[in-house]
């Protein structure tokens, strides 16, 4: 995975996985695909930090059920849980 700026002006990060740019890389919350199109750019900055309890990154062409646009891999991010006193 490799991080680098995109745009010098508005500060956005373009994500590299196995070499290819973040249209070809799914980025899911909770395994639902989230962010798709344009809005990849400033994909990750849609969910605050700590609202996350962990990353998962996946290599490689996913399958069928990962989705068509995880051919470089996948992110998913789990959210953390809300805590019940039940």
């Amino acid at each position: 995975i490799d991080v680098n700026f995109a745009d010098a002006v508005t500060g956005t990060r373009q994500i590299k996985m196995l070499g290819l740019t973040s249209p070809y890389i799914l980025i899911s919350t909770e395994n639902i695909p989230t962010v798709r199109g344009a809005s990849q750019a400033y994909g990750l900055s849609f969910i605050p930090g700590t609202w996350v309890q962990s990353i998962q990154l996946t290599k490689g062409a996913g399958s069928v059920v990962n989705g068509y646009e995880s051919i470089a891999g996948q992110i998913n991010a789990e959210l953390q849980k809300p805590i019940s006193d039940a």
